[in-house]
Parts: C-alpha cells; structure tokens; sequence
C-alpha cells in the first residue's frame, strides 16, 4: 500500500443495460481519498482523483 504499485481499480456499467463499462484506474489511493471509519469501508473522493479512465464499447 506504500509503494507505486498500489492501485484501486472500480468498475461500473457491468448491469445490463447500463451503458458503457468504464473502468477507473487510481494510483496511490491512500494518498489521494479520504477514508472514513465505519462497520463498512466508505471512500470518497474518487471522481477528483487522479486517475485513468477506460470505457468499453460492448461486442454485440
């Protein structure tokens, strides 16, 4: 979690119908979002992060 080679990879769009599959790349998420503490894990931030973002055209 401390060096370059830690990503967080989300992936939306997988429900049919939904549109396009994006896919979004976050290097160093640690540094980047805020995490705040819960009986769940809750991260924010992710739209202003830096990052990389790939949308997939769907084969028909």
């Amino acid at each position: 979690m401390e060096n370059d080679d830690f990503f967080l990879v989300i992936v939306s769009g997988l429900e049919s119908g939904a549109g396009l599959v994006s896919v979004r790349i976050i290097p160093q998420p640690l540094q980047q979002l805020t995490c705040r503490p819960s009986s769940s894990v809750t991260v924010t931030g992710i739209r202003g992060a830096h990052s990389r973002v790939y949308q997939l055209k769907e084969d028909r």
